[in-house]
């Protein structure tokens, strides 16, 4: 088994904070036969934790995906350069601040299992910065069985989060290093 580390690049408050929930539960796009949706969306106070859920028949999901185009690869973040996911992932992307996409990576997985022909994947990513608004764009597509669908997610009570983000301990030598 190859364990993958979270975010060596995460700040000493986010290790020391459990977070706040800003949103969630939301589907982001849906088929027949085939789902993506966002569990929640944990903020701290310089990052958000997107925590997604994709559930597929395993008969609508091609084992070769063409290519990603040079316009995606040049938008991919140096975390997913390292562990890009598998090629028969679903695709996720957001933007953040009317930006550049971003593709978020499974890399980070919590559960990815195939049982009586239907796919099922929990994972989350991380995004290093908050929306200067309180929204996320979100655009969601699996091989031909689910063409992109772009949702909007207004997110609440981004103020003040370094007051809301529930402290884990209260000691800065708490975090790894």
């Amino acid at each position: 088994m190859t364990t993958h580390p979270w975010n060596v690049e995460e700040s000493n408050d986010t290790w020391r904070r459990l977070g706040a929930v800003v949103h969630g539960p939301a589907v982001l796009a849906r088929a027949p036969g085939i789902a993506v949706g966002l569990r929640c969306v944990f903020a701290y106070p310089d990052s958000l934790s997107i925590w997604l859920l994709a559930r597929a028949d395993a008969a609508l999901i091609p084992q070769d995906l063409p290519p990603r185009s040079d316009a995606e690869a040049a938008v991919q973040s140096r975390w997913e350069a390292l562990w890009p996911g598998r090629p028969h992932d679903p695709l996720v992307h957001v933007t953040l601040n009317h930006g550049p996409q971003r593709r978020l990576s499974w890399a980070e997985r919590r559960d990815d299992s195939t049982l009586d022909g239907v796919r099922y994947i929990s994972s989350a990513s991380r995004i290093l910065g908050l929306p200067a608004g309180r929204q996320l764009d979100f655009e969601v597509s699996w091989g031909p069985a689910l063409a992109p669908v772009s949702t909007r997610v207004q997110l609440s009570h981004l103020q003040r989060l370094t007051d809301r983000a529930l402290l884990l301990l209260d000691d800065p030598r708490s975090s790894p290093t």
